[in-house]
């Protein structure tokens, strides 16, 4: 994907648009120094072979402060970068990366043709691991929000969650508000996507 010379236009008005997406009682996941802090580059997919079945490659994140993502996914045609999780495991938050991933690459070769694209989505969860909300943030073009809409915000909402296991920690630990955010960015169908470069800070 090519990098914009500043800060894309979608992505403006994020912080406001999650934090409307918490209760009054919690802080919104994009208020904490991983969401809002110089938003790190959308991840692309990589080139490398994905396998038959086109599953995701994991790939973690470099380490680089607050910039970076804390896991991504890959496959042919998507890359999912976890930004922030709370109120999961380590390994209950990369299975989720892992299966956004996956739903996306097999909905893209439902789908047939795609229009490149990235969003950012908030998903919240209660303690049985059920959707109690989302919000999402899809770059221009209706296609792009087809493609977004059909191939990650449904089935982020569809998939089936982790109870609250008590090694996520107590609620203080992550301040009473369970849930992930991710960044996501696809290419056009056929294309040769870059390599990822999570938190690079290339947005603006």
């Amino acid at each position: 994907m090519s990098r914009p010379a500043r800060r894309a236009p979608w992505r403006t008005g994020w912080g406001a648009a999650v934090a409307a997406a918490w209760t009054a009682a919690t802080l919104a996941i994009a208020c904490a120094p991983s969401i809002d802090r110089g938003s790190p580059e959308v991840p692309s997919p990589a080139a490398a072979d994905a396998g038959p079945r086109a599953s995701p490659v994991a790939t973690p994140a470099p380490a680089t402060g607050t910039d970076g993502y804390v896991y991504v996914a890959r496959s042919r045609r998507v890359s999912v970068g976890l930004a922030e999780a709370r109120g999961l495991t380590p390994d209950e938050a990369r299975s989720v990366v892992d299966r956004l991933a996956g739903a996306f690459e097999a909905c893209a070769a439902r789908l047939g043709s795609l229009a490149p694209g990235a969003a950012r989505l908030v998903v919240l969860l209660d303690e049985r691991g059920r959707v109690t909300g989302s919000d999402a943030k899809l770059a221009p073009g209706s296609e792009t929000a087809r493609a977004g809409l059909l191939c990650l915000i449904s089935p982020a909402r569809g998939l089936s969650y982790p109870s609250l296991s008590p090694a996520a920690g107590p609620p203080a630990s992550w301040r009473g508000a369970r849930g992930f955010a991710v960044e996501a960015a696809w290419e056009s169908s056929g294309a040769a996507p870059e390599a990822p470069r999570a938190g690079t800070g290339a947005t603006r």
